[in-house]
Order: structure tokens, then sequence, then C-alpha cells
């Protein structure tokens, strides 16, 4: 059914954070961690599908709406209701790398609903939000494997990453007094992996490198992410604003990177590699 919610419970003197997609891996785990470093916070959440995790999920309290994120009328009608919710943070964590295989050999209708599932959902919400939103609320998106290289065959996801990212720098510039976050997860073991799997050789090198993974265990700890959640959602300077943090490899609590990040304001941000290049005078011709 439709933004079905499932128990509402008004908490208005307590912090309200929305996260689409809470059902996912990262979600439970992010609630279960902020409720035990943070005590009674309100979460409201979007799930597309009933699951032992939203049962859970609603166990502990959670308010949570079932939308499919990938229907603009549900984010539509969504977005109506979410308004009113009067939310501090917002957390989008829901996605899917569908379609996998080469640019030419899918179907561009499946490549074009990728962009807006896994970006333009977010933003559409995000549209209808800001304007209530309180300073000092902060707002995470998730980054995905490949935003800084070319993975092959990922194209429809890895692109909608990469227009989050921007829209992150982009948006922290027009509202200053908001923070926008986009976090990189990681190799974590989640649900989503079964997707590449699935996917067999249309899924190219990923496939057999996430087999291996599985096979040795080799995954960025999801201890590492919800750490890094809850440093963004709670501590992070305005400095940390409009940038890309990488779960597993920033140190993001670290007192040198927030004053390296203050110092830079091109940090952490997409920019075009290379431009220390200066041509000599007379640089001949290329031949």
């Amino acid at each position: 059914m439709m933004c079905l919610a499932i128990g509402f419970r008004g908490h208005s003197d307590m912090k309200k954070i929305l996260v689409t997609g809470i059902n996912s891996d990262i979600g439970e785990a992010m609630v279960q961690d902020i409720r035990q470093q943070h005590g009674e916070v309100t979460f409201y959440g979007t799930f597309r599908q009933p699951s032992a995790q939203v049962d859970r999920l609603h166990a502990c309290g959670c308010t949570l709406f079932q939308v499919d994120m990938a229907n603009q009328q549900q984010v539509e009608d969504f977005a109506r209701q979410a308004v009113q919710l009067g939310v501090d943070d917002i957390v989008f964590l829901h996605g899917s790398l569908y379609p996998i295989g080469k640019f030419g050999e899918v179907s561009f209708q499946q490549w074009q609903d990728s962009q807006y599932l896994n970006a333009f959902s977010i933003l559409h919400l995000l549209n209808a939000l800001l304007p209530g939103l309180a300073a000092g609320s902060r707002v995470i998106s998730l980054a995905g494997g490949g935003v800084n290289g070319a993975p092959l065959n990922f194209s429809a996801y890895t692109n909608a990453k990469v227009i989050l990212i921007k829209m992150t720098e982009l948006l922290a510039a027009e509202y200053p007094d908001l923070l926008f976050f986009n976090l990189g997860p990681g190799f974590v073991k989640t649900k989503i992996h079964v997707e590449t799997l699935s996917a067999g050789e249309r899924a190219g090198a990923a496939f057999a490198e996430t087999q291996r993974r599985l096979n040795e265990d080799a995954f960025v700890p999801m201890l590492k992410v919800t750490d890094a959640l809850r440093f963004l959602l709670f501590s992070a300077p305005l400095a940390f604003s409009g940038r890309n943090f990488s779960a597993a490899h920033d140190t993001l609590s670290s007192a040198p990177f927030a004053n390296f990040l203050a110092a830079d304001t091109n940090a952490y941000k997409l920019r075009r590699a290379g431009n220390d290049f200066v041509a000599c005078e007379n640089p001949g011709e290329v031949k």
C-alpha cells in the first residue's frame, strides 16, 4: 500500500531523523547504533516491501512509511506527508545497482529509471523538505563504488552517485545554514551485492570480486559505516559540508582532518585532476 504509515508515535522534544531505505542493512545498523549512543531519537523511515527488518524497526519504535522510491507519484505523495513531520535531519539510504551491463546493451528506460531511484527521487524529496529544515539540519546521501574511477557495466548506478556528490556541494553553497554530506560506505556486507551476483557475467570483473569478498569475508566493517554516519549527524562541523567522504578510509573525527578541510575548500569534492600542468612558452605541436 502506498505511503502506509506504521506505528506513528509523536515525540516533539526529540531529535527527528528521516531515513529512506531504513530497512536496509546500513539503515537498521545505524538506528541501533544511534539509539545506543544517543538514547531516544525519533526515527521516521521508508521501506518498499514488508520484511523481518521492517518488523524489528517497528518494534523498536520507528514510524515507517511504505513507499516505492522508484515511483515518482509515490515519492510526491510521501513528500506531502513528510513535510508535516518536522524532521531535523535526513539520511538517504535507498538504492539499487540495476541495470547492470554495458550502456549500449541495457534498456535505456531501465537506465533512466535508475537515475530517478538512485538520484532524482532524493532530490525530489529534498525539494519538498528543504524549505522546512531549520538551521543546522543535516542531510546525508551515499556515494557508491566507482565514483572516483570508471567501473565497467555499472554506469547507471555510478552516474547517479556522481550526481549526488555534485548536488551535495551545490546545496551546501545555496544553503550555508544547513549541512550536506555524501558518504561512501565502502564494500560493506549488505544485500545489495546480491544484485551483482545475480547479474553474472554482465557484472564483469565485479562478479568475481564480489564472490572473493564473500568467500574471504573481506568487507568494510559495518561499525566504520555507523561511526561515520553518527559523526556526520551529531558532530561534524560546518567545514565538512558539501563534501564526499569515505567511511573506510577517512578519519572523520580527527582534529587534523577537520583543520585540513577548513583550509582547503576544494578538498573532497568533484574536481578535474591534473590542473597543475602548465604549458611551456613554445609547446610545439602534438605529433
